[in-house]
């Protein structure tokens, strides 16, 4: 029996089909009007006004067939499209040629019984050849899933790939415009939807992230960053597809001063820190075709970051205390967006670090803050003693870039600069 998926399916297909027989209704009309109006009342040639009448017609049944029969697809080359629908549309016609003098020379049909017939068999032409034709592209295209697509760093992600005109669908748990529902620690609901949908590319920017919460909630924390990420690896295995894992600078344990390389030895001290290396870990396990993308002090426009929280808290307060004994690197979400939109589907697998250039501690950070935004509230330095956290957060951050250039990838600009224009853009 059919299931509830291919009835749809099978309904959706008769619907185009009758959508395109109107189209094609139209256009015919189109063309023989445009034809007889060229001939009779401009008296431009016969075979010249054959030939405009053909090719506006033809325009009019690609404007109508990708706005009414083939709709939901995103705007690629619509030049070549047309080109390729008026090369079709000529091969149409000798087919109508060639079966009208089958049936009326060698098969001694009715003249009339003859076109019915041949105009059928044009029109299945014309609905078969132009849908494997669009179809045939859409699958070429860059196929994009993005996780987490209502979060800060989900949000800049798609913006960039609008921008870059590549095909995308957005997930997440937070359904919202252009946004699709799924839950990924649900794992049959994960392997049934990629599937379905056949990304070429999965960037997972879906996270828990609310470190010291984290402390309180291990099992949420654990079902999302690591089992969720699991669910995801595993259907990107079952379906070909690669993935961008986005991990953390607390998947190491802050000791020392010199910058990590991807490959030194991971401590977490945090749990949010232990989820995201087991994360790591499924996404080695399960697939070949990964990028791991470790980014640090992430700030961006959507939801809350450090940044907004220091801007809101100057325009109350004349001093802010901030620990000076954390260093690591700010990282601006639309600057490390264009990095991974640049690695999906480079093939340029492997681990990377990904923050903005340069380090600077907390304290300094804020100082820059402020600075930058004119405002005259001083930054009191203090050791993270004095700021007792429910997690322990990594004292060296320091992430360093050795494997974005060894790939081939530029390194994201200053994090004074990202934050130029983070002010600029905010203000």
């Amino acid at each position: 029996m059919f299931d509830h998926i291919s009835i749809n399916k099978f309904r959706n297909l008769i619907k185009q089909i009758f959508r395109f027989g109107i189209v094609g209704v139209i256009a015919t009309a189109i063309d023989y009007i445009l034809l007889l109006g060229f001939t009779e009342i401009v008296h431009i040639n016969y075979m010249i006004s054959a030939a405009m009448s053909f090719s506006i017609a033809c325009v009019v049944n690609y404007i109508l067939s990708i706005k009414w029969v083939f709709v939901n697809r995103k705007k690629y080359n619509r030049i070549f499209e047309l080109v390729v629908f008026i090369a079709l549309s000529t091969v149409g016609l000798l087919i109508n040629q060639f079966f009208m003098w089958l049936f009326t020379e060698k098969l001694f049909v009715d003249y009339r019984v003859s076109k019915i017939f041949a105009v059928a068999i044009v029109m299945l032409w014309n609905f078969i050849s132009r849908k494997l034709f669009l179809e045939k592209r859409e699958s070429n295209m860059a196929k994009i899933l993005v996780t987490g697509a209502a979060g800060q760093l989900g949000t800049d992600v798609i913006k960039e790939l609008t921008k870059r005109n590549v095909e995308y669908t957005g997930i997440d748990v937070t359904e919202g415009a252009g946004i699709e529902y799924l839950d990924i620690t649900d794992s049959a609901a994960v392997q049934a939807y990629m599937i379905s949908n056949k990304p070429q590319s999965v960037i997972h920017c879906a996270a828990y992230t609310a470190v010291d919460k984290a402390e309180d909630e291990q099992d949420l924390c654990f079902r999302i960053n690591a089992e969720g990420t699991e669910n995801l690896a595993k259907a990107c295995r079952e379906t070909d597809a690669e993935m961008i894992y986005i991990s953390t600078d607390y998947v190491f344990g802050g000791e020392g001063d010199e910058p990590y390389e991807t490959d030194a030895v991971k401590a977490p001290v945090s749990i949010y820190g232990k989820s995201k290396l087991a994360g790591e870990e499924a996404v080695i396990k399960n697939l070949e075709k990964y990028y791991i993308v470790r980014i640090s002090w992430f700030f961006g426009h959507e939801g809350s970051n450090f940044v907004k929280t220091m801007l809101k808290l100057s325009e109350t307060r004349t001093e802010l205390s901030v620990v000076d004994d954390q260093v690591g690197s700010p990282t601006y979400s639309p600057d490390v967006s264009a990095l991974l939109c640049e690695m999906a589907l480079s093939g340029k697998y492997g681990i990377y670090h990904v923050t903005n250039e340069g380090f600077c501690s907390w304290a300094q950070f804020a100082n820059e803050i402020m600075r930058q935004s004119g405002s005259s509230c001083e930054i009191n330095p203090i050791p993270s003693e004095l700021y007792p956290t429910k997690a322990v957060r990594p004292k060296n951050s320091r992430l360093s870039k050795s494997s974005l250039d060894t790939a081939g990838f530029s390194r994201l600009p200053k994090w004074q600069d990202a934050l130029i224009r983070y002010i600029g853009k905010e203000a």
